[in-house]
């Protein structure tokens, strides 16, 4: 019997940045792609406990946002620890990439509106 691919389609999702990052600012587990809504460029989206592999992408609209790890995690975004007391700003208009790498890191990319490489985000 040859070898079958299982095809699923990719989890498309919305959140709405928070001031905590809670609630509405949860980016699911299951999530592949997510459009970001923010009232202003200080309220943070969270991700997801990190999975070696998992790879999220997503846009955020016309106010930035911060994107974090979840609380008390020790887990980084582009080498820093990103759970609670930094985070990564990400700018209006910016179509963004998560990949996690290993247990306690993600890497973030991120391009603007024209598709030009934004400099490396690091969290603060």
């Amino acid at each position: 019997m040859a070898d079958r691919k299982i095809v699923t389609a990719a989890r498309n999702v919305s959140v709405t940045a928070t001031a905590d990052g809670l609630t509405t600012g949860l980016i699911p587990d299951y999530a592949d792609y997510v459009t970001v809504t923010s009232a202003n460029a200080d309220h943070i989206v969270t991700l997801p406990a990190p999975v070696v592999g998992k790879v999220i992408r997503g846009y955020v609209g016309a106010n930035g946002c911060e994107i974090r790890t979840v609380a008390s995690s020790n887990v980084n975004i582009n080498g820093q620890d990103s759970d609670g007391t930094k985070e990564a700003a990400i700018p209006a208009t910016t179509l963004f990439e998560l990949t996690c790498v290993a247990s306690t890191d993600w890497i973030l990319t991120a391009a603007d509106e024209l598709g030009a490489v934004i400099t490396a985000i690091v969290p603060d």
